[in-house]
């Protein structure tokens, strides 16, 4: 009996404002794409690069030999050209045999075989946590529903209780970032990516309000939390957790 094959695309936006980290990253995904060249999963990338220098995807694509689209972040502002990028990324994703996406985002750094880890839960939407922000303040990147509240629906930040609740566990959320989550095709049909000129919320902040919206729900794998390089000089050691 022959094995599925799991056909997944790692994509990212990626800017020469994170030029700091894309010289270990590129590397890091590359070698993670040949790690996948035979067995049950075949991996494939393709990033967008949103940077004012048109010319600096061209730099980074000879250099790693790595496909790299470009979206011209003119008259844009970052909520926008990011989530321009991303549909762009959708929309290759569509175009092509995978089913499913892997978003992994230019600073993070996941352990090993955390894809087959996320493949091996089967669920249209899971997660790797991640830290934002910086050193001692940083926070992870996850809201939960707050059930304190009735419809429409209210979420808030995870507490510290709830963090060591959950570890080890497989748990729903709300939204875990696209720092680092596998994506069924079926989603990522369904759903465009999303912003308002008028709320301050990032495309995954709506995606996370669609998806919950439609009855299908994003998971989280408390295992491991996953290293996100959002400083030149930030490490996940100096994180709180």
């Amino acid at each position: 009996m022959n094995e599925k094959k799991f056909k997944i695309l790692l994509v990212s936006p990626i800017s020469e404002y994170k030029d700091y980290v894309l010289h270990a990253w590129i590397p890091y995904i590359k070698s993670l794409q040949r790690s996948y060249t035979s067995g049950m999963v075949s991996l494939d990338i393709m990033l967008c690069d949103n940077s004012k220098n048109a010319n600096y995807h061209k730099q980074l694509a000879r250099k790693f030999k790595v496909n790299i689209i470009h979206v011209d972040p003119m008259f844009m502002n970052s909520r926008e050209f990011i989530c321009e990028s991303r549909n762009r990324l959708a929309e290759y994703f569509l175009d092509g045999p995978w089913d499913r996406m892997l978003s992994l985002e230019c600073d993070l750094f996941p352990h090993e075989h955390f894809l087959t880890e996320l493949i091996a839960h089967n669920k249209k939407i899971v997660s790797f946590p991640y830290f934002i922000g910086q050193g001692e303040e940083s926070n992870p990147m996850l809201n939960v529903v707050d059930r304190s509240f009735e419809a429409p629906v209210s979420t808030r930040n995870i507490t510290e209780i709830e963090m060591f609740h959950y570890a080890g566990k497989v748990m729903p959320v709300f939204n875990a970032g696209l720092g680092c989550t596998l994506i069924k095709r079926s989603v990522i049909e369904k759903f465009e990516f999303r912003w308002d000129p008028d709320i301050y919320y990032h495309d995954d902040s709506f995606f996370a309000e669609d998806v919950y919206n439609a009855n299908i729900r994003w998971y989280c794998d408390f295992t491991k939390f996953v290293r996100h390089l959002n400083q030149a000089w930030n490490y996940f050691p100096l994180n709180k957790f």
